[in-house]
């Protein structure tokens, strides 16, 4: 093992001391002298040796995480700022001059009820772009920042809980 049988004999009484490993059998070596054989006192054993000052403890990986979330409620207030007192026009809006302007005449064969389907389809593109116009304008856009920015924060937190395992 590159050690002297003095060094080894004193750690393996340590890890004897502090219940890690036990003697689980013994053997005779060609001398015939009895030898004790080791092994871990329960059936998983996991050994670390790190100096602690380099693992980094709880209270400073929360405040790391405490400081990327005021970060990005910083930026989400900066966004909000930029981008929030705004009416941006929408593709959705209608101006005059659409189909449910035109005169509805009955003596073409058929035009007005052509006339009718095509108010009703104006009417009902309008009611649906109100509704997501309302809906887009519902949140405001610091706020999707924000839950956007701790969507990406949580998948690389998971990343690197999930590779430090």
């Amino acid at each position: 093992m590159g050690t002297s049988l003095q060094n080894a004999t004193y750690h393996l009484e340590k890890l004897v001391e502090a219940d890690l490993v036990e003697v689980a059998d013994t053997w005779y070596s060609e001398q015939g002298r009895e030898m004790n054989v080791y092994a871990p006192a329960s059936e998983s054993l996991v050994v670390f040796a790190a100096d602690e000052a380099s693992k980094p403890s709880l209270k400073e990986r929360l405040m790391r995480v405490l400081g990327a979330v005021g970060f990005l409620g910083v930026a989400s207030l900066v966004v909000q700022r930029l981008f929030g007192g705004r009416d941006a026009p929408t593709e959705f809006q209608t101006t005059g001059g659409d189909a449910a302007d035109a005169p509805a005449t009955t003596d073409g064969g058929g035009i007005g009820i052509m006339n009718e389907q095509a108010t009703e389809t104006a009417n009902a593109t309008t009611t649906v772009a109100e509704g997501a116009q309302s809906g887009a304008q519902g949140l405001p856009p610091g706020l999707l920042f924000f839950a956007g920015g701790l969507l990406v924060l949580a998948v690389v937190l998971g990343y690197v809980w999930y590779r430090g395992r």
